[in-house]
């Protein structure tokens, strides 16, 4: 009879190439893990600035189907007596005020913040001029900035003269 009997497993060099290997795998891939929660705010940022855009667009068609050519006050975008906008001389959401006022122009934070309220509702991320919300809202040269807050370097652009969205999610 055999007397000698046979174990099997694994050698101390076979134990270590596979740490290597494994080593070598988690240094690769961690980098895409890692950057998973910048991708997630991006693809925050891309889908609430396209439903702001959408809003956007929406609110200029109410105020072209309303057979409109110039400023406008108090226009109820969606039938619901709650989400007046204000239109400027060219027909894009200026303001969201309800006293009247002859001719709205976007001109001041407050302006982009009242809009983003009103087109934006039911859950919306919130906006603010100061940091506090969701979005940070500021104005400067005809355009309303709207800064996320998770991810300042991530923002969303509305220009009140041409209605121009402009969404910046890249790092």
């Amino acid at each position: 009879m055999n007397t000698s009997s046979r174990h099997s497993g694994f050698t101390l060099i076979e134990l270590v190439i596979v740490i290597v290997i494994l080593g070598t795998l988690a240094v690769t891939a961690a980098p895409r893990f890692i950057d998973l929660q910048d991708d997630a705010n991006a693809a925050s940022v891309q889908g609430v600035g396209s439903a702001f855009g959408s809003a956007i667009k929406l609110a200029h068609l109410k105020w072209r189907a309303g057979g409109h050519s110039g400023p406008v006050d108090n226009l109820d975008v969606f039938g619901n007596g709650q989400n007046v906008i204000d239109f400027n001389q060219y027909g894009w959401p200026a303001q969201s005020y309800t006293p009247y006022e002859a001719s709205p122009m976007t001109d001041n934070a407050w302006d982009c913040a009242s809009l983003w309220n009103a087109l934006l509702t039911n859950g919306s991320p919130t906006v603010a001029e100061d940091n506090s919300a969701d979005y940070q809202a500021t104005y400067e040269n005809n355009t309303c900035t709207y800064v996320f807050q998770a991810q300042p370097a991530f923002s969303i652009y509305y220009s009140s003269l041409t209605g121009e969205i402009v969404i910046d999610d890249t790092l």
